[in-house]
């Protein structure tokens, strides 16, 4: 379409023509429209959808109860010989002589062949502090903690700590010593022990064979 331009009185004419078309006014309750529809659209495409945010967290939060209510049932279901034992070894790690004697009597008045009681004693670090008796210089407490040794040394895991906390070496040197109680509560708890691969290989190295053997001459009275 052609435009025709005229000038009149100076001023620009544009007539005949298609004029340049101006941006199109919103429509009325469209989302960019000033009408309250477009608000409450563009409001609600605005808003984060927190349904799966808030399921999620009601799934953990669930899921932590659960965890919570297993444990406090676990702790219920643990009979009071478990915690007194765990009491014994705290004695025991206190370092002083004679509440180290007396705890391990107290001990050995327990039932230290089930499964419970010497897990007692696994998980507050009791064979450590039994391991590390066996260098101590008083003979009670020697003696007490290879009586305790040779109970629990029926359980396998035990076994293995024993062998990983270095026990076998102080086993083999109490057989050469003269304390003949210590020779018999030393070889049974090596009969134990050695039931572990590692544990026989130990035995070798350190010639425990040979006291072993030497053992078998020992007169019993």
């Amino acid at each position: 379409m052609s435009t025709a331009v005229a000038r009149r009185g100076g001023a620009k004419v544009v007539r005949g023509g298609k004029g340049k078309q101006g941006a199109a006014a919103p429509r009325k309750g469209s989302v960019f429209g000033g009408g309250p529809a477009g608000k409450d659209k563009l409001f609600a495409a605005a808003k984060p959808d927190n349904s799966e945010e808030s399921d999620s967290t009601d799934a953990v939060s669930s899921s932590d109860e659960e965890e919570r209510w297993k444990e406090s049932k676990h702790t219920n279901d643990v009979p009071s010989e478990y915690w007194h034992i765990q009491k014994l070894v705290k004695y025991m790690k206190a370092g002083n002589q004679t509440a180290t004697i007396v705890a391990l009597c107290c001990l050995k008045d327990h039932d230290l062949t089930t499964q419970m009681n010497q897990r007692a004693i696994q998980d507050c670090g009791g064979l450590e502090v039994l391991v590390n008796l066996l260098e101590s210089n008083d003979l009670k407490c020697r003696l007490g903690a290879l009586t305790v040794l040779s109970e629990v040394s029926s359980n396998l895991d035990i076994r293995r700590s024993i062998v990983d906390l270095g026990g076998i070496p102080l086993l083999v040197q109490i057989l050469s010593e003269p304390g003949r109680d210590l020779k018999i509560m030393a070889a049974e708890t090596l009969g134990n022990v050695a039931k572990v691969r590692l544990a026989r290989k130990l035995v070798r190295k350190c010639d425990g064979v040979p006291r072993l053997v030497d053992l078998l001459d020992v007169p019993i009275r």
